[in-house]
């Protein structure tokens, strides 16, 4: 391409430099072959339909050639030699060159705002690509209706990304077991549906990987009714595994530092032994005794695990550490129910509690050593506890 002269204030054309070579490889490198306008990240050496190869990216000024052009007014001491380094580069798609060139809109893109996104994508670059080669994990995401809503969709960006930098991606596409069926869980037949399709994608997409991989590590983004979470976890009782949780979605998934609890599970036991053994799990909410002698009977023995009122919310989980005392706490109560009602063929779970928590309650279980878990779950078209 023919390089293009500028009249500079003295009336003389300005040539423009060209760009050296040097400075290509290191925008491209720092780039990683992507457009760094903020939000796009689309890749630059392969056509989007076709996905022929090819240089289909744009090297656009921050600071402009000359002071007539976009954002020239921003030019102060800079010579044109310090404009044709790679700090004044980024990597552009040719759509986003030509907004923030364009005069309509150049005045939305200062050279502040460029510099900004041009550090943010090579930071993210640079955080991506510096994660150890043993730490990759397969990332998973479930979501299936809740009721019959769906609250959000969690992204591949953004499960990929949350994982950075204790661990990488095993593949640029997580493994998506997702299930959004409209069908009414009042209906016959619906949870046995749900559960077994959630099973059979697990078995195709998720468990040859963990016994190809040995030390298989599993990152897990999921949003579904409590007792597929379960079910989600108890897959999974096998292998190491990160819950990540839907409440911290606007910090970026991540789990807060692991600094000393706030709070303590509270176990309450009942005072005498009955027929029917049911477990309360009062996290997210409270679970009053009625609403589970109202499904059972009277003749029912009902142990809690829950948490003072003040922090009794869907929220209540931030930490790993929380999440593991959560763990441990339910395994140790499950042993005690065990221990007490031995006669017991099954314990009836009424569970309010977030996400990971369920997760991690499915992780806990051992089926040959368990009793039969019945899982119930509120019922919005019921106004109550169903068995699932």
């Amino acid at each position: 391409m023919k390089e293009k002269n500028k009249t500079n204030e003295g009336g003389n054309r300005q040539k423009r430099l060209p760009i050296p070579n040097d400075v290509t490889v290191k925008l491209w490198t720092k780039a990683a072959g992507r457009c760094e306008f903020r939000g796009c990240n689309r890749i630059l050496y392969e056509e989007d339909l076709t996905h022929e190869n090819g240089n289909f990216s744009n090297f656009a000024h921050i600071l402009p050639n000359s002071e007539k052009g976009p954002r020239g007014h921003e030019i102060t001491t800079q010579t044109q030699e310090d404009r044709n380094t790679e700090e004044n580069f980024m990597l552009l798609c040719p759509i986003h060159h030509k907004l923030i060139d364009a005069r309509e809109t150049e005045s939305k893109y200062p050279a502040s705002l460029l510099r900004e996104m041009k550090k943010e994508h090579e930071d993210r670059i640079r955080l991506v690509t510096s994660a150890d080669a043993e730490r990759k994990s397969q990332v998973v995401i479930y979501q299936a209706a809740i009721g019959r809503e769906l609250p959000f969709l969690i992204t591949a960006d953004e499960a990929n990304f949350a994982i950075l930098p204790d661990r990488y991606p095993l593949k640029s596409e997580p493994t998506n077991i997702s299930s959004f069926s409209e069908a009414s869980d009042t209906k016959k037949g619906t949870w046995e549906e749900k559960l077994e399709d959630l099973t059979t994608k697990f078995k195709a997409s998720i468990a040859p990987g963990l016994q190809k991989e040995q030390n298989a590590h599993v990152s897990v983004f999921a949003l579904a009714p409590i007792p597929l979470l379960v079910q989600l976890g108890a897959l999974l009782s096998k292998a190491d595994v990160t819950f990540y949780h839907p409440r911290l979605r606007k910090e970026g998934w991540k789990w807060k530092p692991d600094t000393e609890d706030s709070f303590d599970f509270v176990v309450k036991r009942p005072e005498e032994k009955k027929k029917k053994v049911a477990l309360v799990l009062s996290i997210s909410g409270t679970i009053t005794p009625d609403r589970v002698t109202s499904v059972l009977g009277k003749d029912c023995s009902i142990w809690e695990i829950t948490v003072d009122e003040a922090f009794r919310n869907v929220g209540s989980i931030t930490t790993l550490a929380q999440l593991k005392k959560w763990g441990v706490t339910v395994a140790r109560v499950i042993d005690e129910i065990k221990a007490a009602h031995c006669e017991s063929k099954e314990i009836c779970i009424f569970p309010a509690i977030p996400a990971p928590c369920a997760l991690e309650l499915g992780h806990r279980r051992f089926n040959k050593a368990d009793l039969a878990w019945v899982m119930y779950d509120q019922n919005g078209e019921k106004n109550r506890f169903i068995k699932t």
